[in-house]
């Protein structure tokens, strides 16, 4: 089928001018768009004459007008976006910047017109922070025809309700991105250079014509994991992992994997999770278990954020950083009267003067809600995956009143109608993840220079 002029889809191109040869390999992605029915508005033919009606017109319109912004990210472009670059260079990828920022703010953080995409060979931290929601794993020369699908896949509109949909966190929308530069930081640490070796090894697929995926293309693979591949992708950090010989290295490798294995995880949590019952507040969700691992993973799928465990040791009964347990009894055998004052305690634990706290009832003071508010804010900052778990016996209002109250997510078990929010049953993803966490500990403990694969410890 032909595309005529009338149905081609128009695409603006924003780019800095990283060097001459980043220019030219940008211009043959305009020449490679136009020979495949697009419209493609780029600099590129104005290199002798600027535009009649101005560069800043000429940029409003090209992309007010077009159907897609292609959005090309190197260091420099970042720096305009974001407003860090030199005031004398980088103008018109600051002006682009602020037209794409304000669209962005005028939809509700709603888009299905701005995507950042990679040179070959580029990093994931070169996306600008208000696009970073919207990054999938595209890259060009070689993924010009994921590009292509892109700019031509037609644009499914759903209006859903404000009061059903999940509200962003920390002023960015649900996503993997903290999760995504986290595995990315950690698979590009020189220590893990082996583990990563092997990891591109069972990667490597045809459609990539025999070349190694560098770390960017894998991170976009995790990333953009679903029901159908998140397990093969944790297959494959774990075969990576049992290549690792060398204890020094051994940290790295686990803290890549870690990264790596619970961005897959996520691609097991269905789109149901994102939406709140009937009258509930959009901060409460009911899931299959108090688990707090499988919290964890679910808290990043939804709300977004990434997953650290408490002094960074992954043992049996790791405890994730963010994710707390509420109990709903204060000291003694009395149960809280107030929930916000239960949360304080599961957040602050031994510190300060917890257990006093804990002995009283009704509601915070003023200064013991502040620190409370300051604890989470902490937590926003670091980007840490946040949510807290509650009791099944706990009174349904609480968990309501303190998510609207804080603007933090709530998760509360809810028995096996909430297995619909996963892919497998939360027994079986519970089950994988102990798996894995068992096999972390098991290598943890092979003693230097002898493979893990043929060593089994003498006790357990």
């Amino acid at each position: 089928m032909t595309t005529t002029q009338s149905d081609a889809r128009s695409v603006f191109i924003s780019y800095a001018h990283e060097s001459l040869a980043h220019r030219t390999a940008v211009g043959e992605l305009v020449q490679w768009l136009s020979q495949r029915g697009c419209n493609v508005v780029s600099d590129h033919a104005h290199s002798i004459r600027p535009p009649e009606k101005g560069w800043t017109v000429w940029m409003m319109d090209g992309i007010r007008e077009a159907d897609v912004v292609l959005v090309i990210c190197t260091p420099k472009l970042k720096a305009s976006y974001e407003k860090e670059a030199p005031a004398v260079s980088g103008l018109g990828g600051t002006f682009e910047g602020a037209i794409v920022s304000r669209s962005l703010y005028s939809s509700y953080m709603r888009n299905t017109k701005f995507y950042p995409v990679l040179p070959d060979g580029g990093s994931i931290n070169d996306v600008p922070e208000q696009l970073s929601e919207w990054w999938n794993g595209h890259t060009f020369p070689r993924g010009n025809e994921r590009i292509r699908q892109l700019v031509h896949e037609p644009v499914l509109s759903v209006d859903v309700p404000q009061a059903t949909t999940r509200p962003p966190v920390n002023g960015a929308m649900t996503s993997r991105t903290a999760q995504a530069k986290l595995a990315l930081e950690r698979v590009e640490a020189t220590a893990a250079s082996s583990f990563f070796r092997h990891l591109q090894s069972g990667l490597k697929a045809p459609a990539l014509d025999a070349s190694a995926p560098t770390p960017s293309e894998v991170i976009a693979m995790f990333a953009a994991s679903s029901t159908q591949n998140a397990q093969q992708l944790c297959d494959a950090v774990r075969q990576a992992l049992y290549t690792e010989e060398v204890v020094e290295a051994r940290a790295a490798a686990e803290n890549a994997a870690v990264a790596l294995y619970f961005l897959a995880a996520c691609g097991l949590v269905n789109d149901s999770a994102r939406t709140a019952g009937a009258g509930e507040s959009a901060w409460v969700l009911r899931v299959p278990t108090d688990a707090n691992l499988l919290c964890a993973v679910i808290a990043i799928a939804v709300f977004g954020g990434k997953l650290l465990f408490k002094d960074e040791r992954v043992t049996r009964t790791a405890s994730p950083l963010g994710v707390f347990a509420v109990q709903s009894a204060a000291a003694g055998d009395h149960e809280a009267l107030d929930f916000e004052r239960a949360v304080y305690m599961s957040v602050f634990g031994a510190q300060r003067d917890t257990p006093m706290i804990g002995a009283l009832s009704g509601p915070l003071n003023k200064e013991e809600q502040s620190a409370l508010k300051a604890k989470l804010r902490t937590h926003r900052l670091r980007e840490h995956a946040l949510t807290f778990v509650v009791p099944v016996s706990t009174n349904p209002a609480m968990p309501h009143q303190f998510a609207k109250a804080f603007q933090v997510p709530i998760f509360v078990p809810a028995g096996a109608a909430a297995n619909e929010l996963l892919a497998m049953s939360s027994a079986d993803l519970l089950a994988e993840l102990g798996e894995f966490i068992d096999e972390l500990t098991e290598l943890s403990r092979a003693p230097t220079g002898v493979d893990p694969i043929s060593w089994t410890p003498d006790s357990p």
